[in-house]
Parts: C-alpha cells; structure tokens; sequence
C-alpha cells in the first residue's frame, strides 16, 4: 500500500489528480471578478485562497436558488470530475437555468460564468 500512496497519494485532496489540477493552477493565476461556486469550493480555497461556496445540492430548485442570487455580481461555477461530492450539482443541471459560458474547459475539469 504504500507504494500506491507514493505514487498517487495518500488520498482526498492530496491524491496525484488534485496536485496536477489544471484548473487549480489556473484559478491561482488569474482573478475572477464574481462569486465562486464549485463541486470543491474547500480545494479552491486550500489551494487558492481563494473563497468559494458549493453549487446546490440536486434536490435543490435552482430557479429559486439563481433568483437569489446578487443580480449586482457574476457568478462562476467550477466543477472538477474528480470530485467525490456526487449529490451536488452538475454543469448539465444548472444548464437548466443559466446559459453557461465556458471560461476553462479541459476533459475533467470546467469553469463556466452562469450567466
């Protein structure tokens, strides 16, 4: 076992595919003017420092969750693949209600401002 640690990480956010997060390394150099919503707002912020919040839960109405939103701010969502927190959520689920304009696609990780 721990050969498999060394090699892929001893797990949760210090797994190989978290340290290697181009998205991460993204958000690191470049500042979004908005609020941050994301499968793994507590990466971001570990990693970052920067603040964001989780998407909603699917159970939740996302008609009356963008209704409350600040009209007066942007709104981002950033969803990595690799998240384990699978009853958020999705980019196809939010798409429902917001336009979603990619800012940072890759295979597994994506950055959309909800517009």
């Amino acid at each position: 076992m721990g050969s498999f640690w060394r090699q892929e990480g001893a797990g949760d956010y210090t797994h190989i595919k978290w340290q290697h997060s181009e998205l991460v390394n993204w958000l690191t150099h470049h500042s979004l003017d908005g609020e941050i919503y994301s499968s793994a707002a507590d990466l971001i912020y570990l990693k970052t420092g920067v603040v964001a919040q989780a998407v909603p839960s699917r159970n939740t109405d996302l008609a009356i969750w963008r209704k409350r939103l600040p009209s007066d701010k942007k709104h981002y969502g950033v969803w990595f693949a690799q998240s384990f927190r699978t009853y958020l959520s999705t980019p196809e689920e939010l798409a429902t209600v917001f336009q979603l304009r990619p800012v940072f696609l890759r295979d597994s990780e994506v950055l959309y401002e909800l517009k």
